[in-house]
C-alpha cells in the first residue's frame, strides 16, 4: 500500500472531525473518495467522444478536414485575401456553390 500525506483546508478538516471519522475509518473514506474521483475523470474524455461521435454522425460537426474542405470550397469564390473581405463577397461566394451549403456538407461528408 501506498502511504501519502495530505494538506487539507481548515473548514474540510473541520467537517471530517464532526463526523467521527479517524485512522483507519479516515483512510477508507479517504481512498473511496479519490477512487470515486479518478473514476469520474477517466470517464468524462469517453463520454465526450461518445457525443462528438453522434453529432458527426448527425451531420452537425465536420471534422478538420471536412472543414477544411468546405473553407477551401468557399475561398476559391473570394477575390484575392490580400485585401479585406466583406460579408457580401463571403455571401456572394457561398452562392456560387452548385449546391445548397447543407447539401454540400453532407456530400462532404460522404455516404454512411
Amino acid at each position: 500500500m501506498y502511504r501519502m500525506t495530505i494538506h487539507l483546508p481548515n473548514t474540510l478538516a473541520k467537517q471530517i472531525r464532526e463526523q467521527g471519522l479517524s485512522g483507519k475509518s479516515l483512510d477508507k473514506f479517504v481512498a473511496d473518495a479519490l477512487q470515486i474521483k479518478v473514476r469520474e475523470q477517466f470517464k468524462q474524455p469517453k463520454e465526450k467522444q461518445k457525443t462528438l461521435k453522434v453529432l458527426r454522425k448527425a451531420g452537425l460537426v465536420l471534422s478538420a478536414s471536412e472543414q477544411g474542405e468546405f473553407a477551401d470550397a468557399v475561398l476559391a469564390g473570394l477575390p484575392s485575401l490580400k485585401e479585406r473581405v466583406t460579408r457580401s463577397q463571403v455571401e456572394e461566394s457561398l452562392s456560387k456553390l452548385q449546391t445548397p451549403l447543407s447539401a454540400e456538407i453532407l456530400a462532404m461528408r460522404g455516404e454512411r
